[in-house]
């Protein structure tokens, strides 16, 4: 199957934005176990605030990313760039 560059684009959008996304839901339960997770949250259907006082993301407001996708976006730039990813192209 041949796979032209629009679809190679429309991939690549689709897997960051999924990075994004499940960063974004991710990110108020992190850090906890699937126990304290039901216990706190129960079940996780929606963005949702960082509890206050969170031990690595207090503050961070519903929908927002963390350094995760950060970090993917930057790989992502130094794949594009450079065409494979070196501590070079990653500390640009």
């Amino acid at each position: 199957m041949a796979v032209n560059s629009d679809s190679i684009l429309s991939r690549s959008i689709g897997c960051l934005s999924g990075v994004a996304i499940g960063d974004a839901m991710g990110m108020p339960t992190s850090s906890f176990s699937p126990d304290q997770i039901r216990e706190k949250f129960g079940r996780v259907t929606d963005f949702i605030d960082a509890p206050a006082g969170h031990i690595i993301h207090d503050g961070l407001k519903a929908g927002q990313v963390t350094d995760d996708t950060w970090i993917t976006l930057i790989l992502a730039d130094a794949i594009i760039e450079d065409g494979f990813v070196s501590k070079e192209g990653f500390s640009k």
